[in-house]
């Protein structure tokens, strides 16, 4: 099983969270994510964060502290998720990389279709299960 490491971050601004449509083409198409990608050779998680942030939505991104590590599996591939909380530094997002984003409140991200290994996420955002 072919395993993939990428960095999610969970990007909070005046109470709100972005988040991130993947593209009808994707691989889970038209779900919502919080907005990351896989890990380039020779780059950190936290590179890897600030570098998909910058190149999906347009923004740069503070790293704030390290969350769950959230764990995808298919049927040939393994993919570890190494979450991020982070602050927005500058720059309005922009669907650059993705088909639409959003800022939304916690209790609001419930209303969204998220893959199956953000749930644990959108829980903890809720209150609903132990903070990172």
């Amino acid at each position: 099983m072919k395993e993939i490491i990428a960095a999610i971050a969970i990007i909070e601004k005046e109470g709100k969270y972005l988040i991130a449509q993947r593209k009808p083409q994707d691989t889970l198409g038209f779900y919502w994510e919080f907005p990351g990608g896989k890990c380039e050779e020779g780059e950190t998680l936290e590179e890897c964060v600030v570098r998909e942030i910058k190149e999906e939505l347009g923004i740069t991104i503070q790293v704030r502290e390290k969350g769950e590590v959230l764990v995808a599996e298919t049927d040939n591939r393994r993919i570890l998720l190494h979450s991020f909380h982070c602050s927005h530094r500058e720059g309005i997002p922009q669907a650059l990389e993705c088909h639409d984003f959003r800022w939304v409140k916690a209790e609001e991200l419930s209303d969204y279709s998220f893959p199956p290994a953000n749930q644990k996420l959108i829980q903890q955002l809720q209150g609903k299960s132990r903070p990172f």
